[in-house]
């Protein structure tokens, strides 16, 4: 058998797989919000860990750019540390409320990284809106963030009729999530922070949240089930090429060679 030369790099995009397959586990079983500090951190760390795992000369240029390019994630995953204790909010005069279950009726500001909403898939949830005067011709947007940047999920514009002063209502979650669930054949579960807006010819509001529907458990549904067959096919590739390093001949010698 030939000398390993080792495969830093594979190493690297191995374990980064890893670690963002890890968070959206943690993301769709509505365990933990996927936040900058989250997302970068890990997968600063799976990279660095893994790119050393399949190492067998550490002074080599690939070790080094690899751990570079991983120590930078990590910083810039550092500089998301103060939105892990931010709060949901509301302003431009608008208010609304929503209530799931035998939970008392939750604004948007009472919600946040480590407490957001928790609604019961299976219930119903009942709500209540209302905007400062009677908005006409408005239009809306609703952006989800993901790793610290809101990405726009659903927007609407043009004449759109009139909305406001107040409206309430109540949603049947099981009917509306099959329906979700029916058309994208997924089913929508997980912990989120959503931004959303609303704009009028008499005003706008803009607010945020944080919110999650939980699964019942870690491995129900097909994005779940998706993720965990994922993770393990890539940890088996990992693992096939961490055997196939560690068996090669002369590494223990190249080992010593550079530590001199």
């Amino acid at each position: 058998m030939p000398k390993s030369p080792g495969k830093p790099v594979l190493g690297a995009i191995l374990g980064a797989a890893l670690g963002a397959i890890a968070v959206a586990i943690l993301q769709q079983g509505a365990v933990l919000l996927p936040t900058r500090l989250v997302v970068f951190g890990t997968l600063g760390l799976t990279a660095s860990v893994g790119s050393l795992l399949l190492t067998v000369t550490y002074r080599s240029r690939a070790v080094v750019a690899v751990q570079s390019v991983a120590a930078l994630s990590l910083a810039f995953a550092l500089t998301g540390i103060p939105a892990m204790f931010d709060a949901g909010n509301l302003d431009g005069g608008c208010t609304a409320s929503a209530q799931s279950g035998a939970s008392d009726p939750v604004t948007p500001a009472d919600t946040s990284v480590l407490r957001p909403l928790t609604i019961d898939p299976n219930g119903t949830l009942l709500w209540r809106a209302g905007t400062p005067a009677v908005f006409s011709d408005w239009s809306y947007s609703i952006r989800v963030d993901i790793a610290g940047f809101p990405i726009e999920a659903w927007s609407d514009a043009g004449s759109l009729g009139t909305v406001g002063p107040s409206w309430e209502g109540s949603e049947d979650l099981s009917e509306r999530l099959g329906e979700l669930e029916d058309v994208s054949g997924l089913a929508l579960t997980g912990v989120y922070h959503v931004w959303g807006s609303i704009r009028g010819d008499e005003g706008g509001c803009d607010a945020d949240v944080y919110f999650r529907i939980a699964p019942d458990n870690l491995f129900a549904g097909p994005i779940l089930v998706g993720l965990w067959t994922a993770a393990a096919i890539t940890l088996l590739v990992f693992s096939v090429y961490l055997i196939q390093i560690r068996k090669a001949p002369g590494i223990d010698a190249r080992r010593d060679s550079a530590s001199l």
